[in-house]
């Protein structure tokens, strides 16, 4: 949904929450990703549309899986949870991101989605998870706070995907343990009667 404003005057623009605004200009030919919630306003020269990255970045990212895409040329007003700051990375350099503080990034960006340690059991216990790791040359538009939670309205804690899979492969684990001894106390109760008959 997007509401256009025509003709002369002021627009007044807010962000989603307590934050900061940030304005990028965007040159002819250029292309820049958005995260689901950090697009707020833009030139009328400004084309944005919805586009899908890999389920693997949409689901760890941060981002979400439909993200935005502008192109065009003119000025794009981002909306940020605390400060948004740029951050240039240099060519053979690498910029780590926490997932949720991640607002925009050139299409041409080289990223990749990696558990925030090598270990498994390290990303989950402490709380990071998961990553998204910039390749240079490339520039990154970052949010300082995470958004706030739909439920208590505070900074949400960390979703921790890896986390959850692991707790849900567990009980699955044991409802299946569950279910093959029951089973087999089924066929073996089966197979006493049929010997006394």
């Amino acid at each position: 949904y997007q509401r256009r404003v025509h003709g002369g005057g002021e627009v007044y623009l807010a962000s989603n929450g307590v934050g900061s605004i940030a304005a990028v200009e965007l040159k002819q030919g250029e292309e820049i990703h958005i995260k689901q919630d950090g697009f707020l306003a833009g030139s009328s020269t400004i084309h944005i549309s919805t586009i899908f990255q890999s389920l693997k970045k949409g689901v760890f990212s941060g981002a979400g899986l439909g993200i935005l895409k502008a192109t065009g040329q003119g000025t794009i007003f981002l909306s940020a949870h605390g400060s948004a700051f740029t951050k240039s990375v240099g060519a053979g350099e690498e910029l780590i991101v926490d997932n949720g503080n991640l607002i925009a990034w050139p299409a041409s960006s080289n990223y990749t989605v990696t558990r925030a340690t090598k270990s498994i059991v390290k990303s989950v216990t402490s709380g990071e998870g998961f990553v998204c790791r910039f390749q240079g040359p490339t520039t990154v538009l970052i949010q300082s706070q995470l958004p706030p939670s739909p439920i208590n309205g505070n900074a949400k804690q960390q979703a921790n995907p890896l986390a959850a899979c692991i707790v849900l492969g567990i009980f699955g684990f044991v409802f299946l343990a569950v279910i093959i001894v029951a089973l087999i106390a089924v066929a073996t109760e089966e197979t006493g009667v049929k010997t006394e008959l």
